[in-house]
């Protein structure tokens, strides 16, 4: 993972913050710090997920859909069929 800074902000690039096993971990010590992480992802987090970056401070949540149909997704980011529900959740939760 590859840390760049912008005045306030921390963009946590190099891959998916979220597929880093110790993610919260790092979100916990990006405030610390004092900084506001930039996060995108194509990951549809779960409600405690969810919860936890908005306890966090976090108010921003930058989500890449490359396709609707899950044959194109299943195809394009090898995704499971369940993935459209999965996000579909994940905004019921935000």
């Amino acid at each position: 993972m590859k840390l760049m800074i912008w005045g306030g902000d921390l963009a946590l690039t190099g891959g998916d913050i979220f597929a880093f096993p110790d993610w919260k971990e790092v979100i916990r010590k990006v405030g610390q710090y004092g900084f506001t992480p930039l996060l995108s992802t194509k990951i549809p987090l779960k409600e405690d997920d969810i919860y936890f970056l908005k306890e966090s401070g976090i108010k921003f949540l930058q989500f890449s859909l490359d396709s609707i149909f899950p044959s194109t997704l299943q195809t394009m980011v090898r995704v499971k069929e369940d993935y459209i529900d999965n996000v579909k959740q994940m905004f019921e939760y935000s």
